[in-house]
């Protein structure tokens, strides 16, 4: 189920970039921002499993990065990009976690946090409501489940925080 809000299509892309910014690094009223939550994470706390068959924090964190490279593609109109649901490409392999590869994969997060403002920036309103290219949803879909998608992964990454660290 996605919830929508019917606006302007234009003030419909300035909500999307408020809320990926909001989530992002802003103070939503769920608690702390994911870049908040993420970056008071060590490598260490990153790598740490409840258990041999649960995922880890890193491994959410590369997963919403995943996603957000999705929809950057289809954002730029490529069609030929998909991800399958729990696949590897859907869950990509992480490696061993140092201070460097976090570091690099908290970079990432920023940029395509970046990228995606970018282009919501000089992204034409009247297309939030035609199908993304190569898919059976429409854009507005898309950036709404984006945003959805980050809050739950965040709230995730926090639950998990909490029960590695109590």
């Amino acid at each position: 189920m996605h919830i929508l809000i019917v606006m302007s299509t234009t003030n419909e892309i300035q909500l999307y970039k408020n809320l990926l910014k909001h989530s992002f690094n802003g103070t939503p009223w769920f608690g702390p921002s994911l870049i908040e939550q993420l970056e008071k994470i060590s490598p260490e706390l990153a790598s740490k499993r409840m258990s041999v068959s649960r995922k880890n924090i890193a491994e959410y964190l590369m997963h919403i990065i995943t996603w957000r490279k999705f929809t950057i593609e289809k954002l730029k109109g490529n069609a030929d990009y998909t991800i399958e649901i729990s696949s590897e490409a859907d869950w990509p392999p992480v490696p061993d976690i140092d201070t460097s590869i976090w570091n690099n994969m908290l970079t990432d997060l920023k940029a395509t946090q970046e990228e995606l403002l970018g282009l919501l920036e000089n992204f034409d309103p009247a297309k939030l409501d035609e199908p993304v290219p190569g898919a059976k949803y429409k854009y507005k879909i898309m950036l709404s489940g984006l945003v959805q998608h980050d809050i739950y992964h965040s709230g995730q990454v926090g639950l998990l925080k909490s029960l590695l660290t109590s």
